[in-house]
């Protein structure tokens, strides 16, 4: 039996905040907003943080393919990756916190 959807089955999902960049202000992202981050196959991908019972696809804000991605990292508690020109962003940091619970 194949799967059409392996995107969902490897994705990992952090509800995160934005901790502000030059990027980020630029994009419009809030830093006290809760969105969500997902980390796919193929790309990162955020999210705004609520449901869109119609297509959950709208609620897509920015897609960062992993071949534009410059530098990435991450500490028990954030996430931060560095967006090449190529990315829909344009280029620069974004830092995103995240609790474990």
């Amino acid at each position: 039996m194949s799967n059409n959807n392996q995107e969902t089955i490897t994705s990992q999902i952090y509800h995160v905040q934005v901790i502000e960049t030059d990027a980020s202000i630029r994009c419009g992202l809030k830093p006290f907003t809760i969105y969500r981050l997902i980390i796919g196959s193929n790309q990162l991908q955020l999210k705004a943080d609520h449901n869109n019972k119609d297509d959950d696809r709208l609620n897509v804000l920015f897609e960062w393919p992993y071949k534009y991605v410059r530098r990435y990292g991450y500490t028990s508690n954030s996430i931060s990756f560095e967006a090449g020109s190529k990315c829909q962003t344009g280029e620069g940091l974004f830092i995103f916190h995240y609790q474990q619970y």
